[in-house]
């Protein structure tokens, strides 16, 4: 046995280097994945930029020719706020390219153009804004207008914002090569942990074969009386017990673990959301537009890390609480429930269709929360329709009592169905609906906590019903 263990110790030792080696490729190839991926969304947003600019110059070209060809004054407020915009665009645009030599000296000449067009715009406005009703009499009408109808500015500047384009979309290309690049980096470390996963298992497999074997040769040299056996036996019984209850004392410690950690996350966050509130107070008119949008997304993903770590910490307290059997009035917990839902949204109209629900046993405070996440979910995701209509009934079968939830939402797909019910899984982006994950595995955790069953049906665009079932037993006050 000393024999073999020794060498295990080797081959193990190879295996876990090959692996640490390859889980620091893997780290690398896919840090460079996501620099390239943030390096191509910044090259994106260059080129919308760049065709803001080229909107708002030639919004502020047809805006001084209303004015000076219509004598139409709305078009002077139409001017001044295009060129404004666009001034913005080019300083966002030299914040962007502020790394690229060649893209600086592009936005130099950009605003040379701009700063000419502006000069002859406001110098029409203003000419014709002197002379009034003798500036159609003027001689230098004719100039006026030919300045005006001038395509050189045009030209000029599409030039340029060609150019720079061309430099963006010679960047965006350079950037998708390395995008595949760390991309197949990548999949090939993947593939090679596997591997080495793999030569590590057939290893264990040769190494227990022949410790094994060598194991049975020498019992066959000396047997164990019958006595010693049920000895060993019985040490080997008392051995999984202890390494059970050691296991149960783990995840004892871990769920405990995971409640602290959340529950200590929640104070760094309200501080972080505070003194974000506290710095918007104070640095009010002092930060530019886009400090200020920066302010607020730090707000944002404070309040929805609060959120998340709540939701966590109440799934957390649901998986230790007892439950505690009464009566659950299903009737009056609905039709609370949808008196506050309309109270948060005041301004959608959902039409509720709440059949007569029958009273069951169980944890009322859990049920509670069942309906609240679905019912919550239900106008949610059907807020996008005029009105939300929203179906709330059970039928009762052979062994259970089978309730739901309809919407007329944006619904999803089935495939993706049982995605619904797991932490953290969403079929939506944050963006079009808010939310943590934590719902649907809190309503399935609670059911399941009460004998029951969940799943959903749903087809996209046709809304969604999510049904949960109680045993018949809930019927009747438990023993």
């Amino acid at each position: 046995m000393k024999y073999y263990g020794w060498r295990m110790g080797i081959v193990f030792s190879l295996f876990f280097a090959l692996l640490i080696g390859d889980a620091y490729l893997a780290n690398r190839s896919t840090q460079g994945l996501t620099e390239a991926q943030e390096l191509i969304a910044h090259s994106w947003e260059v080129r919308v930029k760049l065709r803001d600019t080229q909107i708002q110059f030639e919004k502020s070209i047809s805006a001084g020719r209303g004015y000076v060809l219509l004598d139409d004054v709305s078009n002077i407020q139409t001017m001044e706020v295009a060129q404004k915009a666009m001034k913005a665009d080019i300083d966002n645009l030299s914040t962007l390219v502020k790394d690229n030599a060649l893209q600086l000296g592009n936005i130099k000449k950009l605003r040379v153009i701009v700063e000419d067009e502006v000069r002859v715009v406001a110098e029409a406005v203003s000419h014709k804004q002197k002379l009034g009703e003798l500036w159609k009499a003027d001689k230098s009408r004719a100039f006026t207008m030919r300045a005006l109808s001038s395509k050189n500015y045009t030209t000029a500047l599409l030039s340029c914002l060609s150019d720079m384009e061309r430099e963006e979309s010679r960047l965006s290309l350079i950037r998708h090569i390395e995008a595949k690049s760390f991309e197949r980096q990548t999949r090939l470390t993947i593939f090679g942990a596997a591997g080495i996963a793999c030569a590590a298992l057939v290893a264990t497999f040769i190494l227990a074969y022949l410790m094994l074997r060598e194991r049975f040769r020498g019992e066959t040299v000396m047997r164990l009386a019958n006595t010693e056996l049920e000895v060993r036996v019985g040490d080997r019984t008392a051995s999984l017990q202890q390494v059970n209850e050691h296991l149960q004392m783990a995840n004892n410690e871990l769920e405990a673990f995971s409640y602290t950690v959340s529950h200590d996350l929640r104070a760094p966050l309200r501080h972080m959301v505070g003194f974000a509130d506290l710095l918007e107070q104070k640095s009010a008119g002092l930060l530019d537009e886009s400090g200020q949008r920066y302010l607020n997304l730090i707000k944002e993903a404070g309040l929805r890390a609060g959120r998340l770590i709540d939701d966590l910490l109440t799934f957390s307290r649901m998986s230790r609480a007892e439950l505690r059997h009464s009566l659950i009035p299903m009737q009056e917990i609905v039709d609370r429930i949808c008196g506050e839902l309309n109270d948060e949204h005041p301004s959608h109209k959902i039409h509720w269709a709440v059949m007569p629900l029958p009273n069951v046993w169980g944890d009322p405070v859990l049920a509670n929360q069942v309906w609240r996440n679905l019912l919550d979910n239900a106008v949610k995701y059907s807020s996008k329709q005029e009105i939300s209509q929203v179906a709330v009934g059970y039928r009762k079968t052979d062994t259970e009592l089978e309730f739901y939830v309809r919407d007329n939402g944006v619904g999803f797909d089935m495939s993706h169905a049982e995605k619904l019910f797991g932490v953290f899984q969403r079929l939506h982006e944050t963006e079009d609906f808010e939310g943590t994950g934590i719902g649907l595995v809190t309503v399935r955790r609670i059911i399941v906590r009460h004998g029951g069953r969940t799943w959903a049906q749903s087809e996209p665009g046709h809304g969604a019903t999510f049904y949960f079932s109680l045993p018949l037993a809930c019927l009747e006050k438990p023993q």
